[in-house]
């Protein structure tokens, strides 16, 4: 059935709406919800939006106060030619009801503000939410608010777990009836957790009938534990000696998800520091016809990875397999030899059997696999982070860039990173140096003492992060050590 009309037939008195009484209007937000829905239908219409197609990899904004200033996001989104995914609201309250920055999301006004904000400097600008599930027809509608304020489109983040989805399947379907009631054109995009046993806890098959593209949220790093690993084998997703790979995650989830023939663009883990894992990640989506990815979130997502999903980087290159498909009839396809092929993949234990879509890492030419990337050198970095960064021995970095004095790089230059092979890699230790290099103030700290743990003097300090009062650092803020 078309998700647009997948409704129809139904009636609302059909459904059993399990809502909360007590919950409907209890905040000054919630009781002035049914008259801006009101105002908005009846005498304002919708504002103009810019159009849905030329789409950029996105980048998915929290809360100003935990992600950064509306000026900061905008022009590094700017600069790395991607997107923004802004929170709007939980349930039936805005974000100004979690978010203390002055820029929160109070209401449709302050969602159109930002739209134009964004899009004016070349962003384009989608909104995000999490319905709950318990009052569906109050959050369809704070729903529609939102979109009618001009984004491009609107995402809806439905998980299994505490503060998500607490609704029933018919619940679902109420919500999704009223939006597509009021609007067959607008662009839904519904984000879950990419676990395939989390997929099922979720009225998934409601969601995925008006919805226009799935975003499945794969965190390769995250779900890299003995338990995710049990439960992929227990559902029939055998997980290779390689481990949870980026390359891994997405094909069990494009398989769990085939059924439903809607585009699907995977949600990345913006806070993995291995860079080689995010262009694996990128490039096995687009092996699967994913028009874009995105990550989350931008306060935890590095320069780097957004330089990687600009359109400006050159990655790696991947095949999905087909039926028919062997290694032989792709060596003769690519020019190379089945030898090569197998050394740009390690994880192909058997090489007379190919499985249907497996991803093969397609080879630039008939030799060994060596890949170099460039890395810009951030300030606080030093060709042994670089090299902890990459997983690459720093010496292997001194000699392919000819580096004379490895104690003389600068901020700003490039180099090249030698990649041997893009099997995932142990970010602990990368982890560990990053931290020793960061510091997120808690109560309780001072300048003094972080002097003294990194050996450097008060000075040297404040003036490395800019500090204009040395006797006020704010909780939560991030400072570098010199």
């Amino acid at each position: 059935m078309d998700r647009r009309n997948f409704l129809k037939s139904a009636s609302l008195t059909s459904f059993g709406l399990f809502l909360d009484p007590n919950g409907i209007f209890r905040k000054s937000t919630n009781i002035k919800l049914q008259d801006s829905f009101q105002t908005l239908i009846k005498h304002e219409g919708p504002h103009d939006r810019p159009s849905i197609t030329n789409q950029k990899n996105l980048i998915w904004v929290w809360q100003f106060s935990e992600d950064g200033t509306k000026y900061a996001i905008r022009d590094h989104l700017a600069k790395y030619n991607l997107g923004v995914v802004m929170k709007t609201h939980d349930g039936t309250d805005w974000m100004s009801e979690f978010d203390p920055s002055v820029d929160a999301i109070d209401g449709p006004e302050k969602i159109h503000e930002l739209a134009q904000f964004f899009e004016s400097s070349g962003v384009p600008f989608h909104t995000w939410s999490v319905p709950n599930g318990i009052n569906p027809l109050k959050e369809a509608e704070m729903t529609i608010l939102a979109y009618e304020a001009g984004p491009r489109s609107i995402f809806l983040d439905v998980e299994h777990t505490i503060g998500f989805w607490r609704g029933t399947n018919q619940a679902a379907y109420v919500f999704g009836e009223k939006l597509r009631n009021f609007s067959s054109d607008m662009s839904i995009t519904t984000s879950i957790d990419g676990r395939p046993w989390n997929i099922d806890a979720i009225p998934i098959d409601a969601f995925a009938e008006f919805s226009d593209v799935l975003a499945p949220q794969l965190y390769w790093d995250t779900f890299s534990t003995w338990g995710n690993r049990y439960h992929y084998n227990d559902h029939g997703y055998f997980v290779p000696n390689s481990g949870i790979s980026p390359s891994f995650i997405i094909q069990s989830v494009f398989k769990k998800l085939a059924k439903y023939k809607i585009p699907i663009q995977p949600v990345g883990e913006g806070s993995v520091s291995n860079t080689a894992e995010w262009s694996e990640f990128i490039q096995s989506a687009l092996a699967y016809n994913s028009k874009t990815v995105s990550a989350w979130r931008y306060g935890t997502t590095s320069t780097r990875i957004m330089h990687l999903m600009s359109d400006s980087d050159s990655l790696p290159k991947f095949y999905t397999v087909l039926s028919g498909d062997s290694l032989y009839a792709l060596s003769s396809k690519w020019g190379v030899s089945t030898n090569t092929i197998l050394n740009w993949n390690p994880d192909l234990n058997n090489p007379d059997v190919l499985s249907i879509g497996q991803i093969l890492r397609i080879p630039d030419g008939d030799y060994p696999m060596q890949r170099e990337i460039n890395h810009t050198i951030q300030n606080g970095e030093n060709l042994s982070i670089i090299a902890d960064n990459w997983g690459v021995d720093m010496q292997n970095i001194i000699d392919y860039n000819q580096i004379l004095n490895p104690n003389q790089i600068y901020v700003g230059d490039s180099i090249k990173i030698p990649i041997n092979d893009y099997k995932s890699r142990n970010v602990s230790s990368v982890r560990a140096v990053i931290s020793n290099q960061t510091h997120k103030v808690v109560p309780g700290d001072n300048l003094w003492d972080l002097s003294q743990r990194w050996n450097v003097s008060i000075q040297k300090i404040i003036d490395y992060n800019g500090l204009s009062n040395s006797n006020l650092i704010r909780i939560g803020t991030i400072l570098k050590k010199p």
